[in-house]
């Protein structure tokens, strides 16, 4: 695993420039990135997400909902659970093997905002949430984590952090011979 921190980052050197620096099989990355919990920071993230994205050459579809995904799980982290300017991390992992890309990505917030959750109450809000319908909602800029990830991964869990405090891990398998 690579640590990379986006605020002491080069931002004027290309993401692809990075990438190539720190991944050296780009057929499987195993990235952590640590910034600051501020919306300022979720650019530099959806740019990284597509470099990557790009260096492993992911079908478009897939990559349009990777960087989705990565970006509500990132912007639920620093809108709810996280104060400004505390530190977060995001983790992505990417295998490459044979026809099959997997796909895992790991947030955790510092849980220090108004009203957050710990990994329990996560579930006990999802499954309340399940049980009345709200994945069938199709509205377009409805933008809700659960919604989004129920509809795009394989897997999803909630886990209490003992650095931080709460991570939610996604993972997606993507065919690649369709």
């Amino acid at each position: 695993m690579i640590m990379i921190d986006l605020d002491t980052l080069d931002k004027a050197c290309p993401k692809e420039q990075h990438l190539k620096r720190l991944a050296k099989d780009l057929t499987n990355i195993d990235l952590d990135f640590v910034y600051k919990s501020d919306f300022k920071n979720a650019k530099e993230l959806r740019d990284f997400v597509e470099a990557i994205s790009d260096s492993i050459w992911m079908p478009e579809k897939w990559k349009k909902r990777f960087i989705l995904v990565t970006d509500e799980m990132n912007n639920n982290a620093i809108e709810y659970w996280s104060r400004w300017e505390d530190q977060n991390r995001i983790s992505i992992k990417m295998i490459k093997e044979k026809k099959v890309l997997q796909i895992e990505v790991e947030v955790e917030d510092s849980w220090k905002w108004k009203s957050p959750k710990n990994a329990e109450e996560m579930y006990k809000i999802k499954e309340e949430k399940m049980k009345k319908g709200f994945w069938q909602e199709t509205w377009i800029r409805w933008r809700w984590l659960f919604l989004i990830i129920e509809n795009t991964v394989d897997k999803l869990y909630f886990q209490d952090s003992k650095k931080w405090w709460l991570i939610v891990w996604v993972q997606k398998n993507i065919d690649l011979s369709d």
